[in-house]
């Protein structure tokens, strides 16, 4: 019993190594190996509740415990409360895995034949569509993310990110039914009519792997764009200070005169001017016209006049001045997620423009020389089934972000290759700006074309190409797993069924 416990706890662990900036991307299929293996070997549920639960507290504890640098960010005295809240907004996401083992615990003690080959993998992919949906979403660190540079990454423009994390579980599971009977030394398994078929399916999924990785599911456009981006490293400590608000506007407008006039758009990172846009409107006109003819689009905060509502924007200050708002907000830097347990502490933690509202969906592209540019920021980046039916009809990418609020973690290496599989699988070409890096230039392939160093004054530019059509993860989003959930569905009614009438 206390062996499984360990095991599901180191596997946790283990598998943020898959991500940035480790990039072991073989790590995600032993993390899963290990986690498989210990749920078929619990005996009871209470057991599979635990080893569920302190695998998903070893998943984010590697994975996201960087959100204690959002929150201790403006001072050492709130250390200790921004410790208590990250231990246990960690505990109560790794709730989510322990969810998982009971799910199959009793999917399991109810049906006579061995479905675990889909059973699990499936699992793995609606638990994944869970955490990126409960408690508005966290879709961080998903196993197929940590494929952007591995072999499997062929497949995001296919299937997308969660379809690429049903493929590595469905793998895992074939591996451990491998090595369990090679370990026992019981070599017979191969003539079992199932391994053949799942050996079978296993070698199609990594010929096709393969094969995949020579097409292009997007065509170039015939339109270009000269962009540069703008990192002005100011430290998040001061860079909503009132008395620093004017140097720092002068560092990005000093940095971006200084481009040279081939340069159509200078794209200033998240809440680059970290104040509302009514009150610095004229000065931003008069900004944006000593600069002409570049087009800039910055972080900013806007206001509804209507309901009174404040929003984390970007904005294109050219004319006509258009906006985008965030719609996807962080835990504790933008907002106070599951209040009736963490109101308490917001008294202790002065987070400025900590009470932000998400805006609604379907807004309207930003327009820079005629190109549709699809807008996100932060980690909006990570909500890929919120951008998929949108992105079709625009043929450049920009995130900007404020990367500054996860110090000298994992998060910011982490943050770039989730962008970098938004690029992949949707097969447009994405600008990305941050405060304090890793800014980057990235290619339709989800390749890095040029980035920044972090915590450094910089600029960088690049010709970026747009595109045109659609992957099939554009035109198809996750349908082709509602199907195959719909027929495992059916597999488990008639199995049922079969049990009642035996009975």
């Amino acid at each position: 019993m206390i062996k499984l416990l360990v095991l599901s706890l180191f596997a946790g662990l283990i598998y943020v190594f898959s991500f940035s900036p480790f990039d072991h991307n073989l790590t995600t299929f032993v993390s899963i190996i290990i986690f498989f293996y210990a749920l078929q070997k619990s005996p009871t549920i209470k057991l599979s509740f635990f080893i569920g639960w302190l695998y998903g507290i070893g998943l984010y504890g590697g994975g996201i415990h960087w959100v204690y640098y959002s929150i201790s960010t403006f001072g050492e005295e709130i250390a200790p409360i921004a410790g208590v809240l990250t231990f246990v907004f960690i505990i109560t996401l790794g709730l989510v895995y322990a969810v998982f083992a009971l799910f199959y615990f009793y999917i399991n003690k109810k049906i006579t034949a061995n479905y675990d080959y889909l059973l699990l993998p499936l699992l793995w992919f609606w638990f994944e569509i869970l955490r990126s949906w409960i408690f508005t979403g966290f879709p961080w660190v998903l196993a197929g993310s940590g494929q952007i540079d591995g072999f499997l990454k062929s497949y995001l423009p296919v299937v997308g990110v969660y379809g690429v994390s049903f493929i590595i579980a469905f793998l895992s599971y074939v591996i451990l039914s491998l090595l369990l009977p090679i370990i026992k030394k019981e070599y017979n398994f191969f003539y079992c009519i199932q391994t053949k078929v799942l050996v079978f399916f296993s070698v199609i999924i990594l010929l096709f792997a393969w094969g995949l990785n020579d097409i292009s599911w997007t065509q170039k456009d015939n339109k270009t764009l000269n962009a540069a981006i703008i990192q002005a490293n100011i430290k998040q400590e001061i860079k909503f200070s009132k008395e620093r608000l004017k140097n720092s506007l002068d560092i990005y407008t000093k940095m971006s005169m200084e481009q040279p006039q081939e340069i159509e758009l200078v794209v200033w990172p998240e809440t680059a001017i970290a104040t509302f846009y009514h009150r610095k409107k004229d000065h931003l006109k008069n900004l944006q016209q000593k600069l002409s003819p570049i087009t800039i689009i910055s972080g900013i905060f806007t206001k509804n006049k209507n309901n009174g509502e404040y929003y984390n924007s970007a904005i294109k200050l050219s004319h006509p001045v258009q906006t985008y708002s965030k719609e996807q907000l962080v835990p504790f830097g933008e907002y106070m997620p599951l209040k009736e347990i963490f109101d308490f502490f917001k008294k202790y933690i002065n987070i400025p423009m900590s009470n932000l509202r998400p805006h609604s969906k379907n807004q309207k592209p930003i327009y820079v020389k005629g190109i549709a540019i699809d807008m996100s920021i932060c980690y909006e980046s990570a909500y890929t089934l919120d951008l998929y039916q949108r992105v079709s009809g625009r043929s450049l990418m920009i995130n900007i972000s404020n990367d500054a609020w996860f110090g000298d973690s994992i998060a910011p290496a982490q943050h770039l290759q989730i962008a970098r599989t938004r690029a992949k699988e949707y097969g447009r070409q994405m600008i990305r700006s941050t405060n304090n890096g890793i800014s980057a230039f990235i290619d339709e392939k989800g390749k890095i074309i040029k980035k920044t160093s972090q915590f450094k004054k910089q600029t960088i530019s690049n010709k970026m190409q747009t595109f045109r059509g659609q992957t099939p993860f554009m035109k198809f989003g996750i349908m082709p797993m509602y199907a195959l959930s719909i027929l495992f569905l059916l597999l488990l009614t008639l199995n049922l069924f079969r049990n009642k009438d035996m009975a």
